[in-house]
């Protein structure tokens, strides 16, 4: 009878074993694929173009992301910074635009990317406003984003294609 009582208490801690790892390498392997996401977003991109919908053309006066015209931001470059979340973006000087720099925070989370502008001796808690992304597609060398503007009660697709240098 002991031998008995012995065997399923060993077989119930070898089952109660089992299980906890399991759990364990699916957290870790959930987590990795974040950290390997944003390590292919470390570095230094270019947006080479940006997609407005076709069938709905934005007015002039519509701002993307609080700072003007999508036009605005073709040629821009967005700098990453993975190890501490931080980035720049740099608008080129255009006939829609002025030269204008922004510092960022980012965060990455499944098919999202996030960031907000903070100014440069403040942390992002100061600024509430932030802006999100979807994540088209994203490799070692080129990526899309797309982000939704409210324009005529609609929301209008915005996609922002980088490459990276």
């Amino acid at each position: 009878m002991r031998k008995k009582l012995l065997f399923v208490m060993v077989l119930a801690l070898s089952v109660l074993a089992v299980s906890c790892s399991s759990t364990k390498n699916t957290a870790s392997s959930s987590n990795s694929a974040d950290d390997l996401k944003k390590k292919v977003f470390n570095g230094t991109w270019v947006v080479s173009s940006v997609q407005e919908d076709p069938g709905l053309q934005l007015a002039p006066d519509v701002t993307v992301l609080g700072i003007g015209d999508a036009q605005c931001f073709n040629g821009s470059v967005w700098s990453m910074i993975s190890n501490n979340n931080t980035g720049v973006i740099n608008i080129p000087d255009s006939e829609k635009c002025g030269a204008v720099s922004y510092n960022t925070v980012w965060t990455t989370s499944g098919d999202t990317y996030n960031f907000k502008f903070v100014e440069s001796r403040k942390t992002a808690k100061f600024n509430t406003t932030g802006y999100s992304f979807q994540v088209l597609s994203i490799d070692e060398s080129s990526m899309s984003l797309k982000t939704t503007v409210r324009f005529l009660n609609k929301d209008c697709p915005v996609v922002f294609n980088f490459v990276k240098q």
